[in-house]
């Protein structure tokens, strides 16, 4: 299936294809022009990579959980919109169809990896950047795009 395919969309931890003999270098051998794509919670390296991963722990972690909710209410758990959806999903598409413009002139596929924890950074590098511009305040459910306005 492989070896005629484009792309092959990979959500293990690391390790487990090469442990069943289909990663990356075996597959990429008999089709040179595949993209795979690997979409893990914490990466491929480091010492949170073969840890199992959720939604609200991606965005925990980096930070964005604690300005999710209404001013002076508790936290509330998100939809899985910002570290599955955007961090994983999102991001894990715009490395494919980033690779596959690329094949289109090279000729050659590539591996993407994608994590969770660093897609959900990146989303959420927008409301960051506002603080520091100063227009987004700290405090939850007081800014034009988490409940404080109309």
């Amino acid at each position: 299936l492989c070896s005629k395919a484009d792309v092959l969309i990979e959500p293990f931890r690391p390790g487990v294809m090469e442990k069943l003999g289909l990663g990356p270098s075996v597959l990429m051998k008999d089709n040179p022009k595949l993209i795979y794509s690997r979409l893990t919670g914490y990466g491929q390296t480091g010492a949170m990579a073969k840890q199992a991963g959720h939604d609200i722990n991606y965005i925990a972690m980096t930070g964005l959980l604690s300005m999710l909710g209404r001013r002076e209410n508790n936290l509330n758990p998100p939809l899985n919109l910002l570290g599955d959806f955007a961090g994983g999903g999102l991001v894990c598409v715009m490395g494919i169809l980033l690779a596959l413009v690329e094949r289109n002139k090279s000729g050659k596929g590539q591996v993407i990896d994608s994590a969770m924890i660093d897609g959900s950074a990146y989303i959420g590098s927008f409301v960051y950047k506002s603080c520091e511009l100063g227009l987004w305040t700290r405090q939850r459910g007081a800014n034009l795009l988490d409940t404080g306005a109309h």
